[in-house]
């Protein structure tokens, strides 16, 4: 219990907060979307160039519904799993399940990036279109496309191949 003070008793000096330079510093904020299924080096590598362009990388996990309608396929990993594996990644911030299907807007709009990444395996328009965004939507929006290069050799397809010709 603290003692009370006489009124004729000093105050303690009361601390200033420190001023704060203006405008505050923004963190940029960048959006990856995937399935991200059999998580392998390339994912590490186009993650990891993530980073590189920014603060904080927001991870848009396509469910396994959207992959099936997408690819004709379940992904191998459940999506608890695949979102477990990017939660552990040190070069992913934020994991938000695209519940949008082949709608991205609703997933990039609640998270306001500056940038989208993809590897540099698919390009321009097709790319846009299948999430579902096209040119006026970024220049809306403020939002830059960055491509990265591509890891050549690993797939989640290629790794579904060998698991099954090592039988």
């Amino acid at each position: 219990m603290s003692a009370l003070r006489r009124p004729d008793e000093p105050r303690a000096p009361r601390r200033r907060p420190r001023p704060i330079a203006l405008p505050l510093p923004r963190k940029t904020k960048l959006y990856v979307g995937g399935t991200f299924d059999l998580f392998h080096p390339g994912h590490v590598n186009l993650l990891r160039n993530a980073k590189k362009h920014a603060d904080i990388v927001v991870v848009a996990l396509n469910t396994d519904e959207f992959n099936e309608q997408y690819k004709g396929k379940r992904p191998v990993m459940t999506l608890a799993e695949r979102r477990a594996v990017l939660e552990a990644c040190r070069y992913v911030d934020v994991v938000d399940v695209n519940t949008g299907g082949a709608d991205s807007k609703p997933t990039i709009l609640r998270h306001r990036p500056d940038f989208i990444l993809h590897g540099d395996d698919w390009m321009g328009d097709s790319f846009m279109t299948q999430l579902g965004i096209t040119q006026q939507f970024l220049d809306d929006n403020g939002i830059t496309l960055v491509y990265v290069p591509y890891t050549k050799g690993v797939s989640s397809s290629d790794l579904k191949h060998r698991i099954v010709d090592r039988g």
